[in-house]
């Protein structure tokens, strides 16, 4: 999400997350059977800025990011 806060455009502000949800199965050992093993990825972040501007031809940008992985490993 992208915003200008002001008409202007002194003041924006963006806000990105992303949050992942996969789930990968290893081969089987043997034709027919189910997978040895299961792996699934539930990792989340989220990043987002603002940045003022003032007209003296200085600026203020503030940032932050936070990112949780969350990879499970579990056997069958």
């Amino acid at each position: 999400m992208d915003l200008n806060v002001s008409q202007n455009g002194n003041h924006r502000i963006f806000v990105r997350g992303n949050l992942q949800d996969d789930t990968i199965a290893d081969p089987p050992q043997f034709p027919g059977q189910p997978a040895n093993a299961t792996t699934r990825d539930n990792s989340k972040g989220i990043a987002s800025d603002t940045r003022l501007s003032f007209p003296i031809r200085s600026s203020i940008n503030l940032r932050y990011g936070y990112i949780r992985q969350e990879p499970d490993w579990r056997n069958q």
